[in-house]
């Protein structure tokens, strides 16, 4: 007698609106139900058996013997698609072949799969990294081709990827970026360092946003490599500090040569009347004391006034063609007695050394002041060593150092390894007065010295130091070709300071007129006296005999010293010309006049070395 179960179970296939077929337990067709019978009609077929799977008797009997229900076999009939399960039931031995239309989820699948494949063709296309991200696991759920590209994994190996494996920062971002709103559909730019696979650092501008997939969250970052940007960018930025630091450096050493050249005006009054008293016998005791000291105090002062002038490349060199290693060499034995047996210093000076042109006093003022300044980082001692070679440097390289041409060069390095200088500093040291000794320890002006000589004498310098590693300074001088020397003129042996010829004095400052007009006048010179170059022309216009010597100072209102002596050439061809000024740069050094004999003397200056000039140039012979 069949129960209500039975009876339920019975019913229940014939009103289910699904189709719906029995089966006995051999596989044959027991019953199908209206829905069956309207498909079948519906699409034309002679029996509900055609609806099935060619090989649904094997199913039914599986299904039956294994007691599993078989799920999702599907066929195709005309435009439809159906999905049949076979579900067994063991109390009343039918199976059940439960049957969907599934036709239109089909066709939604596909349209999806469609959609996926243009949105995979869309990410090949796309030149940056884009790749997601479990925010679960923070597992890596693969990415297009560049980013294999980018962080040198393979598509497959992509997909087992940890996001700390990749990213230098870790998903600290991107969890904070989680929790404060990233799932809420928001993108955010950031700025991520990745590391590939090989270890190479990437710096990239990425884009992070959330987006659903199959019922589920992900990250997705989309990230442009911009590692090279960065470093171009970095470089640029070091050039225009470099080149900030040049313009201001060249702003500071024309405020100091003004300084330099207005205190060494007053200086040549200061040194030159007191050497004149101090030469009085009947000057004694503390007046003589006292003048002595005003001399030595004012010889100080022209020193520092001399370092101004070296910072501000307008000081007076005298380059000829030198090796260096000839200059370190030379040098050795004083650095030795200088830095102390505390410290080891070693040298590493090219063989093939090329020759340069430079001021050798000057050269040596240079190793001295770099020595001395590496000494003073090695208290406890340490090693210190000299290096010359032969560099050539080009565009790349002179770009990210303004101030440097390209060019072959001869190359000074002095290291230590004493205690380094942060970077907050090193952008100081070149500065006059600017120093990080203790008070009474240094001027400040040991650097800038360096640098304006360097600078003066067509070269470049560099400087490289970390904190506690040490530091090294490089100098660069242009490379030149060997060539004669021309002959010095010097007073003969046993000359006489004395004379009588006849010297034009051309000087604005009143002071420095008189002294200098009095040192020569006493020595027998005939003087005659202009406080400007208009002055001068009209006395050397009115006089009718020789003017042996013009004595004129370089800067002064209107017209200047060189347009002075150049009009007197034209008048006096054989005028022979002794240049003098405060200020020392080589536009006054490269004189643009032609005629013979024209020198220089360097303000201040004491009444001998006056009168040494004067004499010398009045000796020398006119011709070329």
């Amino acid at each position: 007698m069949a129960t209500p179960k039975d009876q339920v179970q019975a019913a229940f296939p014939e009103h289910n609106p699904n189709p719906v077929l029995s089966f006995d337990t051999a596989g044959k067709l027991t019953s199908a139900n209206k829905s069956v019978k309207d498909i079948a009609k519906a699409l034309g077929v002679d029996s509900p058996l055609a609806l099935l799977p060619p090989d649904y008797e094997n199913i039914v009997l599986q299904s039956f013997r294994a007691g599993l229900n078989l799920l999702g076999h599907e066929t195709v009939i005309g435009d439809h698609t159906f999905s049949w399960s076979f579900i067994p039931q063991q109390a009343t031995r039918i199976v059940y072949c439960y049957g969907d239309d599934i036709t239109e989820r089909k066709e939604a699948e596909g349209r999806l799969k469609e959609r996926e494949g243009l949105l995979n063709n869309l990410s090949e296309l796309i030149t940056d990294a884009l790749f997601s991200v479990d925010p679960e696991s923070y597992l890596l759920c693969g990415g297009n081709s560049a980013a294999s590209r980018m962080f040198e994994y393979s598509a497959e190996e992509l997909l087992t990827v940890h996001y700390d494996d990749i990213a230098e920062e870790g998903p600290a971002i991107l969890k904070a970026l989680y929790k404060t709103g990233l799932s809420n559909g928001r993108s955010h730019s950031e700025w991520l360092t990745f590391r590939s696979k090989s270890g190479r650092i990437i710096q990239t501008e990425s884009s992070i946003y959330m987006a659903p997939y199959r019922d589920k969250d992900y990250i997705y970052i989309i990230a442009r490599d911009m590692t090279e940007r960065r470093k171009a960018e970095e470089a640029l930025h070091r050039s225009e500090e470099q080149l900030r630091q040049s313009q201001k450096m060249d702003a500071i050493g024309q405020l100091a040569s003004g300084v330099a050249h207005d205190f060494n005006n007053l200086l040549t009054a200061i040194m030159g009347y007191s050497g004149l008293l101090l030469q009085d016998q009947t000057v004694d005791g503390r007046t003589r004391d006292g003048l002595e000291e005003i001399s030595k105090a004012a010889h100080q002062a022209e020193s520092l006034t001399r370092q101004l002038l070296a910072f501000s490349r307008r000081q007076v060199l005298q380059p000829r063609v030198l090796e260096l290693n000839a200059v370190v060499a030379d040098m050795k034995k004083m650095l030795h007695r200088l830095i102390g047996e505390h410290i080891d210093l070693k040298s590493n000076l090219a063989a093939d050394i090329a020759s340069v042109k430079a001021d050798p006093g000057q050269i040596e003022q240079v190793i001295l002041n770099l020595v001395v300044n590496a000494r003073d980082a090695m208290p406890s001692g340490g090693q210190l060593c000299i290096e010359t070679a032969n560099v050539v440097l080009d565009g790349a390289h002179t770009q990210q150092h303004p101030g440097i041409n390209p060019g072959a060069y001869v190359m000074l390095a002095v290291t230590d390894n004493g205690s380094g200088m942060p970077a907050d500093i090193q952008s100081h040291i070149f500065e006059p007065f600017y120093t990080t000794k203790s008070k009474g320890a240094g001027t400040g002006l040991g650097l800038a010295t360096v640098y304006g000589i360097v600078k003066q004498s067509g070269g470049g310098i560099q400087v490289h130091s970390e904190e506690g590693a040490g530091t090294t300074f490089k100098i660069y001088l242009p490379q030149v070709e060997d060539e004669g020397q021309p002959a010095v003129i010097k007073p003969s042996a046993g000359s006489s300071l004395t004379g009588t010829e006849t010297i034009l004095l051309v000087e604005d400052e009143k002071a420095v007129r008189n002294l200098t007009s009095q040192i020569l006048a006493e020595r027998g010179y005939q003087i005659l006296e202009a406080d400007h170059a208009e002055r001068a022309l009209k006395l050397s216009a009115q006089l009718d005999r020789t003017i042996d010597l013009v004595l004129t100072d370089v800067i002064m209102p209107g017209m200047n010293g060189k347009e002075l002596v150049k009009t007197l050439y034209s008048q006096r061809p054989d005028i022979k010309v002794l240049f003098m000024s405060g200020y020392s740069d080589e536009s006054i050094l490269q004189l643009d006049v032609s005629g013979p004999g024209a020198k220089f003397i360097q303000k201040p200056f004491t009444a001998d070395a006056l009168l040494e000039e004067v004499r010398g140039i009045l000796d020398s012979s006119n011709e070329p």
